[in-house]
């Protein structure tokens, strides 16, 4: 399983250094882009994740687009040189059509909606998983100050992975998840906090990770 952490937990005047330690313990990094209307904070620009791709030597640099217009990024999402892209989709008027619009568009990595708590009943969701491909479960809340994991959550991602898809957890998660997320054949976690803070800590998370 792939540990992916969340640059948007780094220091942000240190990003060479932060994308640095990702590929050297991790060999992945994930960029979220939040323009302050789809959740609450800005985030890093398309400018940033450009440059940070093209700096990165890890295998998978992820973005995680929570903006009110995906489709407004197309452009600048051709310019960068990620694997993966996820798309909130509790936010978006029309998900399931802003998905296929982006699987078409062209970008050059592997396109798959980002699902919350907020999606789970709604009268697209069935129809945004029979989409397949891979999958961003939210495994906390959007308006939760504390983003504690959410058991439902993870049960749901457990049953997707269950039925053969690609499937990413993002909230909450915390160094004792890793062990079982793996054994349930989640393919990626990932981790801001756990991480960064303490380069020393995320040396020996990886070490650990890697040697079981």
């Amino acid at each position: 399983m792939i540990v992916s952490p969340s640059i948007a937990s780094g220091d942000p005047l240190r990003l060479a250094d932060e994308i640095a330690l990702c590929d050297e313990c991790f060999d992945a990094m994930h960029l979220d882009v939040a323009d302050g209307v789809a959740v609450r904070g800005i985030s890093f620009g398309l400018r940033a994740c450009v440059a940070a791709c093209e700096l990165s030597r890890s295998s998978s640099r992820s973005i995680h687009l929570e903006v009110n217009d995906p489709l407004a990024y197309v452009d600048d999402l051709r310019r960068c040189d990620a694997t993966e892209l996820f798309v909130q989709t509790d936010n978006l008027a029309n998900p399931v059509g802003t998905l296929r619009e982006l699987r078409a568009a062209g970008l050059g990595m592997a396109v798959g909606a980002n699902v919350s708590n907020l999606d789970v009943g709604r009268a697209y969701f069935d129809v945004l998983l029979e989409e397949g491909g891979l999958v961003l479960v939210g495994t906390t809340a959007h308006d939760d100050p504390a983003q504690v994991c959410r058991r439902d959550m993870l049960e749901l991602a457990a049953q997707l992975a269950g039925d053969g898809r690609e499937v990413w957890v993002d909230g909450g998660i915390t160094p004792d998840l890793l062990a079982p997320l793996a054994e349930q054949g989640i393919h990626a976690a990932v981790l801001g906090r756990a991480v960064f803070g303490d380069r020393a800590r995320a040396r020996q998370l990886a070490h650990q990770w890697r040697n079981g």
